[in-house]
Parts: structure tokens; sequence; C-alpha cells
């Protein structure tokens, strides 16, 4: 049996990157996520086609927004010379 407060860190990126390396790194996880919840959305529709998407169109074009900024200060770091330090970490935790 787990505990009630059982939870997880998950490492998923902890280093130093070029800009190139950076910018796809960060593409390809914000991407990812982004097809996530529309697939979700889909889903959702497909099950209940009165289904409100407005939320989870907020969460997206958060996440795009996040993507952008990304992608400027990759840009800016790249003009200037700079490397990128990428730390990503998951906290998984059990809840009911």
């Amino acid at each position: 049996m787990v505990g009630k407060d059982f939870n997880q860190i998950i490492q998923i990126v902890n280093g130093n990157f070029s800009p190139v390396e950076a910018r796809e790194m960060l593409n390809e996880l914000i991407t990812s996520r982004i097809n996530f919840h529309n697939i979700q959305m889909l889903k959702r529709w497909e099950a209940n086609h009165r289904y409100d998407p407005s939320e989870d169109d907020k969460k997206i074009n958060a996440m795009r927004k996040g993507k952008a900024e990304a992608i400027e200060l990759i840009e800016k770091a790249k003009r200037e010379g700079f490397n990128i330090e990428i730390i990503g970490d998951i906290k998984v935790k059990l809840s009911k």
C-alpha cells in the first residue's frame, strides 16, 4: 500500500545546451504537450459534442505563448553568444 503523501521527482532534462540544441529540445517538449492537450480535447468532444473547450484552449494558448517567449530568449542567447541551461523536473504525486 502506498501512503497518501507518496511522490516522486523525475528528472527530464538537466544540462547546458547550445541555442540550437535548446530550441530543438524546448520545441519538442512544448509541441508534444500541446499535441497531448489537442488529442484530449478531441476525445472529450467525441464523447460529448456539447463539450466546451475554452479552458483547454486557454492552456494551449498559454503554452504557445511560453514557447514563443522561450524562442525569443534562445534567439537572444544565440545573438549574444550564450549557451542555455535547462533544468526540467517533473513531480509525480498520488492523489484521489
